[in-house]
């Protein structure tokens, strides 16, 4: 058996200062996306023994915000996977890929993983997947997100074996993105003046390493709202872990949110009177369990549930 990770950059600049499409760098959503997937690799062992790195800047830096925050997440020593920066990764079409991955027979790794761009990536994995989980593929038919992971196990000996249709995907993480929203509408009009930073030799902000930031970071993450799905908690692990740490670095708060599913006003008259108040007690009474599971000091989080009503 054989387990391969396909996992696209993060989200980055639309344009590099140098003007070299090779030198876009991570923006500040695409910093917190690749903390957040990499969160979720961390907790859903084992790991990729293997990592093919296109040489682009956005994706050498998806791969050191991504394993910082798989140490993190894991919080024990982890064996240091094998890590090789690759070229042809940058602008490759699914033949050459396949080629790539092939390849991989001289080291033979359990587990492989791709960092690398669309069209190919998003391709590479559709032709892929000859089976597997029908939500997951119906996802990945659609796109493969900046920061989306589509994992695929192969029944083979060899990596040589590869082929088109031989894959099982077995796991499209999309929702493991953090979604962050900031309470002043006075820092969206901030954070689109930001300036960009150089980040060679960065510290992920996992790592808490930074701590003096700048002023307007400190605000930026002072509250972090993180939407909740109480129909699959587990979706939002890795969002709330990555705000727990980023409400530390920066001294903030995290606030859980859930917003009730609306009524259609052709099913209002079957409804009991209380059935907002009852829906809203339960899903209270879920949250606050989220809460108090998650780790972070009651102090610094908190709870909303949101009226969704009748809609017509």
């Amino acid at each position: 058996m054989r387990r391969l990770l396909l996992l696209r950059h993060a989200k980055t600049e639309h344009h590099a200062p140098s003007g070299h499409d090779q030198d876009r760098r991570l923006d500040e959503r695409g910093r917190l996306d690749a903390a957040a997937i990499g969160t979720w690799i961390g907790r859903h062992p084992p790991l990729p023994d293997a990592v093919l790195v296109s040489t682009a800047v956005r994706a050498r830096q998806t791969w050191e915000v991504a394993h910082d925050a798989m140490k993190d997440a894991v919080r024990e020593q982890l064996p240091q996977p094998q890590v090789e920066l690759l070229d042809e990764l940058y602008g490759a079409e699914p033949a050459q890929l396949l080629r790539i991955i092939r390849l991989a027979e001289v080291t033979d790794p359990a587990r492989l993983m791709l960092i690398g761009h669309n069209p190919g990536m998003h391709e590479l994995a559709l032709m892929l997947a000859g089976s597997g989980d029908a939500a997951a593929k119906k996802s990945l038919e659609d796109n493969l997100p900046t920061a989306g992971l589509a994992i695929l196990d192969f029944a083979i000996d060899d990596w040589s074996e590869v082929a088109f249709r031989r894959g099982k995907l077995v796991s499209l993480p999309r929702h493991a993105k953090l979604f962050v929203t900031r309470f002043s509408s006075e820092l969206r009009t901030s954070s689109r003046k930001r300036k960009h930073v150089k980040t060679k030799g960065w510290s992920p902000i996992l790592t808490n390493q930074d701590r003096t930031g700048s002023r307007q970071e400190a605000q930026m993450f002072k509250s972090i709202l993180v939407p909740i799905d109480l129909a699959d908690t587990d979706l939002a692990k890795p969002a709330i872990a990555t705000a727990a740490t980023l409400s530390q670095t920066w001294n903030g708060s995290v606030r859980l949110l859930n917003v009730l599913p609306m009524t259609p006003v052709m099913l209002a008259e079957y409804v009991p009177a209380d059935f907002d108040a009852q829906q809203r007690a339960t899903s209270e009474e879920a949250l606050a369990i989220v809460a108090t599971e998650s780790g972070i000091e009651a102090s610094r989080i908190s709870t909303a549930v949101r009226q969704g009503g009748i809609y017509h």
